[in-house]
């Protein structure tokens, strides 16, 4: 168990979602290293540009609230497929959209976790050849254009949130296995639980857990308490 303060503790067994919005306040993080900054110190960069940095300062500081470590003395690997990890744990995933941050942690065991906007609009038929096994796919193409839309964000989230928490990416082969269900999948020879995500602002996703058992997801909102965090401001 993982455990600084009431709203950042981790229990075996379960996985914690904190989410955020990645506001201006993220901008100028004196904790990131050198390489986990995306612009020069002192740069113009402005809107979806900032996004990527955003993100790293809101998992370092998270992560080190989870942790009871400051956020610039995490240190971060990188797995064999590129899945990045903490150097003595917890076990992590993040993913964002838009400007809504998304992090799952369990103490235990590898996780995922993939988020997407309801209202996403693309290319749906072309994209479901790329991620489906037959039987989604059989199921997909009964559906009528709002379905589709539907029905697709929960199979492309499972999927990715599956991948994640093998740490495989796409190279798992998303069409190998059938998430309509969620529930127990296996995935590159592991086995895994999924189970679906609801959140504010129209997010649909799921979360992925290694093993079959049934875990608690538990939603924290973060508060934003940035007390003893070190930032540059802009002169």
């Amino acid at each position: 168990m993982f455990r600084s303060r009431s709203s950042f503790t981790v229990e075996k067994g379960s996985v914690s979602v904190y989410h955020c919005p990645l506001t201006e306040f993220f901008d100028f993080p004196g904790f990131l290293p050198e390489n986990e900054r995306s612009f020069r110190s002192g740069a113009a960069v402005s809107g979806a540009a900032l996004l990527p940095l955003r993100s790293r300062a809101a998992r370092r500081l998270i992560l080190g609230r989870v942790c009871g470590k400051a956020p610039e003395k995490l240190v971060f690997e990188t797995g064999p497929h590129g899945k990045p990890f903490l150097k003595g744990g917890p076990h992590f995933s993040v993913s964002h959209c838009g400007d809504r941050f998304v992090i799952a942690v369990c103490a235990d065991s590898p996780v995922g976790v993939d988020v997407e906007n309801s209202a996403r609009s693309a290319d749906f038929d072309a994209l479901s050849r790329r991620v489906m096994c037959r039987g989604e796919l059989e199921e997909f193409s009964r559906l009528g254009a709002t379905e589709r839309r539907a029905f697709f964000i929960r199979i492309w989230t499972a999927k990715e949130a599956a991948l994640k928490a093998a740490g495989t990416g796409f190279r798992g082969g998303p069409r190998l296995f059938d998430v309509r269900g969620y529930g127990p999948v296996e995935v590159d020879g592991g086995r895994y639980r999924l189970s679906r995500l609801s959140l504010a602002d129209g997010l649909e996703g799921a979360v992925c857990r290694a093993g079959e058992r049934e875990f608690k997801t538990v939603f924290v909102p973060w508060d934003g308490d940035l007390s003893g965090v070190h930032f540059n401001p802009p002169a």
